[in-house]
């Protein structure tokens, strides 16, 4: 048996061998991933550089365009975080890589409830885009396949 302080830095994901199984496998650990103590830190730490990173208006297309591309967001979702980036629902502070971020994971809220290991699994996709921006090393998630029901 392990100490309690070694088991909450387990991760357990189980999933059965379906057609799609390698997908909700990337998608479980996205969403396990997320509650391990480092990476929380060092998510920290990266959100931190995200505000304090300028971005340009051309800089922001290239980066939506970017996350078309690489196929961690649909066509259908181009134009809302287009809109969110240019007149945030909330205030993001100034245009920042943070602010882009927000546009995105604004835009995907509604993932939280009817698919939150898709959000996860977009969310950190997204987070390595606009990290490898500035030179941060962020785990890739996503394989080509379009993360998105």
């Amino acid at each position: 048996m392990l100490e309690p302080e070694l088991q909450r830095d387990l991760i357990n994901v189980r999933r059965k061998h379906t057609i799609n199984g390698h997908v909700r496998f990337r998608e479980a650990t996205a969403l396990a991933i997320g509650n391990l103590p480092e990476f929380q830190r060092i998510e920290k730490q990266r959100i931190e550089s995200f505000r304090g990173t300028p971005l340009e208006d051309r800089d922001a297309s290239h980066l939506i365009l970017q996350a078309y591309r690489r196929e961690i967001i649909s066509h259908r979702y181009l134009p809302r975080v287009i809109d969110s980036w240019q007149s945030p629902a909330h205030d993001f502070g100034p245009p920042t890589l943070y602010r882009l971020m927000q546009a995105f994971t604004t835009v995907l809220t509604d993932r939280v409830k009817t698919n939150p290991q898709v959000f996860a699994a977009q969310t950190i996709a997204i987070t390595g885009l606009l990290g490898g921006f500035i030179g941060l090393d962020s785990p890739e998630l996503n394989d080509g396949n379009v993360i998105e029901v």
